[in-house]
């Protein structure tokens, strides 16, 4: 593809794994030679940080779903002066606008939709049929969605690909640092079982089910400790980590709970954990069980969403029914009883995240994608 012009649409104001994910895409794909301009909401993070990568940028308001229709006009004109002929755009709610904005310019561009969330009910209304007939290209994350939205839209199969989101696996595999430098640099236990989980706190994500079976384990007689590294939701979620002090102050886990800030260098993290949990009830996706994976890490994980595809149980990982913190626990003291179980895990996960994940096959084969729309 020879220096193709392409716009990616986020005017989100979150900094979260839909955000991160855009940011790292724009960045890979930039540094094959594709000239990425990026529409977003400037003063917010994803723009911020997409300016330290010299990610070229164009200002786009988050605003209401009625609003953004008003704004579409704007953005068809903006989009053919700019001379974009593919756009990307990566929030759902954004899909009147982008519909609209493809009808205005005249069909001026081939319009692709990325999904980073899950899909909700039935999408056979005449609205619906008459946005998605805009569409030209459904990307979805996994096997599971691209079969759903079949079942629950009219968009043909033949507008539905499947790109699994990657990483950049060799940050993780050729971390050199070991599991006691990393814990000393964190001011964390030497000598303990560290269970953990990397992601924002929020509600959604669910870290109160970790707290809980770390106290149903103590009840044991079996004491971990719980690593959460992340921050607050930005502009979304400010009380859930209050909530979750009052509940390690309730079952008095003071000393075996510990916060860490979002670090940059998230391969860190992975590093001083002997297990990760992925409490979330259901992710779409979920970047972090990628992540633990290629850490070699043995995974336990929710029964729900797309980590029923990426994770097979007691293969490269088990599975928990979500919300279920009594199964997390049973989950936790089985890999602590067999090490050889919790061994075999890890290397298999790190394996398929080898075949699967990689952040160069996802740029492959979106290249390829948008070989077929521009």
């Amino acid at each position: 593809m020879a220096n193709p012009k392409i716009a990616f649409i986020c005017p989100s104001r979150s900094w979260g794994g839909l955000e991160m994910n855009v940011l790292r895409l724009s960045i890979w794909l930039k540094k094959r030679g594709i000239d990425i301009i990026l529409y977003c909401d400037k003063g917010y993070e994803l723009a911020v940080e997409a300016k330290s990568y010299g990610i070229e940028r164009r200002q786009l308001e988050h605003s209401s779903k009625f609003k953004d229709l008003l704004k579409a006009n704007r953005l068809a004109d903006s989009l053919k002066k700019e001379n974009i002929r593919l756009a990307l755009f990566h929030l759902n709610r954004n899909f009147p606008m982008m519909s609209l904005a493809k009808l205005l310019s005249g069909n001026y561009f081939s319009l692709l939709y990325m999904q980073h969330m899950h899909l909700g009910s039935n999408k056979k209304d005449l609205l619906h049929n008459f946005i998605y007939k805009q569409l030209d290209c459904w990307i979805a994350p996994l096997q599971m969605f691209a079969k759903r939205l079949t079942e629950i839209s009219n968009i043909t199969k033949s507008k539905i690909e499947v790109i699994p989101f990657g990483i950049e696996l060799n940050k993780f595999v050729q971390c050199s640092v070991t599991q006691g430098e990393v814990r000393k640099s964190l001011s964390l236990p030497q000598d303990k079982i560290i269970v953990g989980f990397v992601g924002r706190l929020d509600r959604k994500k669910c870290q109160h089910l970790l707290i809980e079976a770390a106290y149903k384990l103590q009840q044991k007689q079996i004491n971990i400790d719980i690593l959460l590294v992340g921050d607050s939701t930005k502009n979304e979620e400010v009380l859930y980590k209050q909530e979750l002090e009052k509940l390690i102050a309730k079952f008095s886990l003071q000393n075996q709970i510990h916060f860490r800030s979002h670090l940059n260098e998230v391969e860190i993290a992975f590093k001083a954990l002997d297990i990760f949990c992925l409490t979330t009830g259901s992710e779409t996706f979920g970047m972090v069980t990628i992540e633990a994976m290629a850490s070699q890490l043995a995974v336990i994980g929710s029964n729900e969403g797309g980590t029923t595809e990426i994770i097979q149980h007691e293969k490269n990982g088990l599975l928990y029914k979500s919300g279920d913190s009594a199964e997390i626990a049973i989950l936790i003291e089985r890999l602590l009883q067999d090490t050889e179980l919790k061994q075999q895990l890890g290397l298999q996960a790190y394996k398929d995240a080898q075949q699967n994940y990689s952040h160069t096959v996802q740029c492959d084969a979106l290249e390829k994608c948008f070989n077929r729309y521009i």
